[in-house]
């Protein structure tokens, strides 16, 4: 609160003894004591930002490190469930939430690498490009794991996102089966991936992890630089401060010594350590700097450089704050005390306002206020006003002719009648001295054809000129080319400008910006096709005031009906004039363009195409392609237009063949990689479709699957070499379009 009051008489100046605030050492010690703890257990309090979806961290597919495991899920529950874990309950636990932005299309694959392998990490990958982050849902998430990754059953509790895998959901409680599949990403797509950390009942505490984006073929957008953003305001005999950044930075780009800042307060920098940091790392946006000794009140910058490790601070993908950089501003608060403010006002300002009081008075004391703070930064001022004597004034009249210009005593220029003042200030800044100029504007009686002192902008055509007349009430000429008639003929584009006298010997000066206006420009070109049987439209454009043919048409157009040689004149807005001609030439339309005829297997496709490339095509089946794909026999046509606009039209003739047709699979294969019988899959002749093989091994488990009839079985699963012995492989396809058929067998697998 502020508590003011006015004095009668003066009083003692005086001051207070500082009081030490031990609200700061408090805040302080607990930064200490939570930077302590943080490296024993590495655990962050609850609800950090990036515990929730709208705070997460932004990642640009350089490996990311964290040494923190967090505990909750943030101050909201954005995701309650997952397709690998359905139940309520079955999405977030102990969460942090990562974004990474597709600069580039590709396949996105990384890998979460537990600090301590003994950790159980899940993890799910959310589709969010162009959707609220406040308002997921388990239809967003597009990969998830929720297995249970021990130490057997992946390397280091390794899990992720592999393009070795196929497999988009991981169920809960499932063991092994660390990796889903990869994502093909879009560029601009946005997605996120929540992480959590369910520890284990053998291995200790939870700690962080490493997530890298290695074999991913997507570009990810680098995320914006770090920047200072402010300083947590102190009271005085502080010797430290809180520095913010607007994003986070790595722990480890801190420098111990403080060396990343240079400040203009009265102390050096000792040292610095982020808030929260950890032994082993980790990022941060509050920074503590500690000085030599206790800062007093006032107001001070403080700025970042290269540090001792040759580096400034680093953002999550190592991105340096950009130097230099403007300085920032912080305040350290006065405590207790009483402060004495001299003010040196001019007599023109009484009465004088000072903190929403009105001071009619001069003298020593003559108001006093008092200001408390919730920081406990006490302080009492009191006002000493000192007022300077009146100035002196000085009163003066001149007469200008109408348009003329006139230098006041302190050296501005003005034109107009009225009453003109200046103050000249003594050394303590106020007026000394005040003159006033009465001007009086004289305006002859004759008057003038022209507004006085104007500029004109008039021209003329290309190849043209123009007659400048500024009319006849004066009594002498002079043109800035050195004429002195009345009158100029120009015939080059230009600024002229005239300087007249009146018979009152009043001065007019005007200026005339003539301009060479371009003549129109009708292009139609040299050569027009016209279509044999058609007729063409000649268009003279657009913005013109007159048109004329050479058969005596007006219009803006001109159909012609056969070949030979027309022109047009045309007129625009400023009278200007422009003559264009044109060959109109036949030309033939398309024709021959397809074969005779066409021969295919019985039930198979084949494609018809022009032998030639057009400009729109329209087929006997309403197709508008260039090439359209047909089964049934019989004739077809294509009409096509051509780029003159000319149009034609073809036919031919599709006749069915017999052909030979088979499916055929194997029943052993050799996959040592010498080249021959490497890989098992089914021989067929004919057109295959709704095709699908499966490998299952001798306990019924699912080891291949492919919708391609050209891929085949090289004898791994999930990158491992399978032992020899028999499998079983079922197939269902459809051959030359007839109904889907299932077929099984075993195949022998020989090394």
């Amino acid at each position: 609160m502020i508590r003011a009051q006015l004095h009668d008489k003066p009083l003692m100046r005086f001051y207070t003894r500082n009081i030490k605030l031990t609200s700061l050492c408090l805040a302080l010690y607990f930064i200490s004591i939570n930077k302590s703890l943080g490296q024993s257990n590495y655990q962050l309090p609850p609800n950090q930002p990036e515990q929730d979806a709208c705070n997460a961290l932004q990642l640009c597919g350089s490996p990311f490190f964290t040494p923190y495991s967090y505990t909750g899920t943030g101050r909201k529950l954005d995701l309650n469930s997952t397709p690998c874990s359905p139940q309520p309950g079955g999405g977030e636990t102990n969460s942090v939430w990562l974004q990474i932005r597709v600069a580039t299309a590709g396949d996105v694959v990384f890998k979460i690498k537990p600090v301590n392998p003994g950790n159980d990490y899940n993890f799910a990958v959310l589709n969010v490009t162009g959707k609220d982050c406040s308002s997921l849902t388990p239809q967003d998430v597009i990969r998830c794991n929720y297995n249970l990754n021990t130490i057997s059953s992946s390397i280091d509790g390794a899990t992720g996102l592999s393009d070795t895998s196929r497999t988009q959901f991981i169920l809960a409680n499932v063991v092994g089966w660390s990796f889903c599949a990869p994502i093909f990403a879009k560029a601009g797509d946005v997605f996120l991936i929540m992480i959590n950390n369910n520890g284990s009942n053998s291995s200790g505490s939870k700690q962080g992890f490493n997530i890298d984006f290695d074999g991913s073929t997507a570009t990810f957008f680098n995320t914006a630089n770090p920047q200072l953003s402010n300083v947590d305001e102190q009271c005085n005999d502080t010797k430290s401060i809180i520095i913010k950044t607007n994003t986070q930075v790595l722990c480890s780009s801190i420098a111990a010594d403080g060396s990343d800042f240079t400040t203009n307060a009265p102390a050096s920098i000792v040292s610095a350590y982020g808030v929260n940091c950890t032994d082993r790392g980790g990022y941060t946006n509050s920074i503590v700097i500690n000085f030599s000794s206790s800062l007093p009140a006032g107001s001070y910058t403080i700025s970042p450089k290269k540090g001792s490790d040759n580096t400034t601070l680093k953002g999550l993908c190592d991105n340096e704050l950009l130097l230099p950089d403007n300085p920032i501003q912080f305040i350290i608060k006065p405590g207790s005390k009483v402060i004495v403010d001299e003010k040196f006002i001019c007599s023109q300002q009484l009465p004088y306002t000072w903190n929403s009081m009105q001071i009619t008075t001069e003298g020593d004391g003559v108001a006093s206020y008092t200001t408390a703070s919730a920081a406990g930064c006490d302080s009492t001022t009191i006002l000493n006003l000192h007022v300077a004597i009146a100035p002196q004034q000085k009163n003066f009249s001149e007469i200008i002719c109408d348009g003329d210009s006139y230098v006041l005593p302190w050296d501005s220029t003005v034109n107009a009648a009225g009453m003109y003042s200046h103050h000249f200030a003594s050394m303590n800044g106020c007026d000394s001295l005040v003159e006033n100029v009465t001007l009086t504007v004289f305006v002859p009686p004759s008057g003038n054809v022209r507004a006085r002192d104007s500029t004109y902008q008039t021209g003329f055509c290309q190849r043209g000129s123009l007659l400048l007349d500024p009319g006849n009430n004066f009594t002498s000429y002079l043109w800035n080319d050195g004429q002195t008639s009345q009158k100029i003929l120009v015939t080059v584009a230009g600024t002229y400008g005239l300087n007249a006298k009146d018979q009152y010997g009043c001065t007019t000066i005007d200026t005339f910006v003539v301009a060479a206006y371009p003549r129109p420009t009708a292009d139609f070109g040299s050569i027009v096709n016209i279509c044999a049987d058609s007729t063409v439209l000649l268009n003279g454009g657009t913005g013109y005031s007159a048109y004329l043919w050479d058969n005596s048409s007006t219009n803006q157009t001109f159909t012609a009906s056969k070949p030979g040689t027309y022109w047009v004149r045309l007129t625009d807005s400023r009278n200007c004039t422009a003559t264009d001609t044109v060959n109109v030439v036949k030309v033939e339309n398309p024709a021959n363009f397809l074969t005779n005829g066409i021969s295919k297997c019985t039930g198979a496709q084949v494609v018809l195409t022009p032998l030639n490339n057009f400009e729109a095509y329209t087929w006997s089946n309403g197709k508008d392609t260039r090439s359209i794909n047909v089964s049934a026999p019989g004739l077809y046509w294509l009409q096509v237009t051509d780029r003159n606009g000319c149009t034609g039209k073809d036919s031919t003739k599709v006749i069915d063949d017999i052909c030979p047709e088979y499916f055929f699979v194997p029943s052993a294969f050799t996959p040592n990689n010498d080249g021959r019988n490497d890989l098992f899959r089914p021989r067929f002749a004919g057109t295959v479709s709704n095709y699908r093989f499966s490998i299952y091994n001798r306990w019924g488990e699912l080891i291949y699957s492919s919708y391609n009839a050209f891929a085949g079985w090289d004898g791994t699963a999930q990158g491992t070499r399978q032992p020899v012995g028999v499998y079983v492989w079922i197939c269902s396809y459809s051959l030359n379009g007839r109904p889907i058929q299932t077929e099984r067998g075993t195949v022998t697998l020989i090394r």
